[in-house]
């Protein structure tokens, strides 16, 4: 648990590295959780903790990719999710737009008479 941990902390100081710890940690946390349900047996859960943190193995790597990743989104599906909102203008510029479009019609039609509104109620007489 320590090595994991000091990697961890070595990583994240120099700024690199950090998704093959992130992945281990995810994974530990995941086979944590399932001891609270199912007790596991110490030997082969000290060999599953080998696999997963030595280099050599690349354990928490192939568990993350297999197992994790897959159960998110698929990423094509985000790539074209991501590049559709990032084609569609923003709402202000929408906005912005409408207000021009409306000040330049209503600079080129004709002003209309007001009429008369018929749905309005006469004034009210004093007795």
């Amino acid at each position: 648990m320590m090595i994991p941990a000091f990697k961890t902390y070595q990583a994240l100081k120099n700024e690199e590295n950090t998704a093959e710890w992130s992945q281990y940690w995810i994974v530990w946390t995941v086979f944590s959780a399932a001891e609270v349900v199912f007790p596991l047996y110490y030997e082969l859960k000290l060999g599953l903790v080998l696999w997963l943190s030595l280099a050599k193995f690349k354990g928490a790597q192939i568990v993350y990719d297999s197992y994790i990743s897959a159960q998110e989104a698929p990423k094509k599906q985000d790539d074209k999710v991501e590049k559709h909102v990032q084609t569609q203008p923003s709402l202000e510029s929408n906005d912005a737009e409408r207000a021009r479009r409306r000040k330049k019609q209503s600079s080129s039609q004709p002003a209309l008479e007001k009429s008369p509104d018929k749905t309005a109620l006469p004034p009210l007489k004093k007795a």
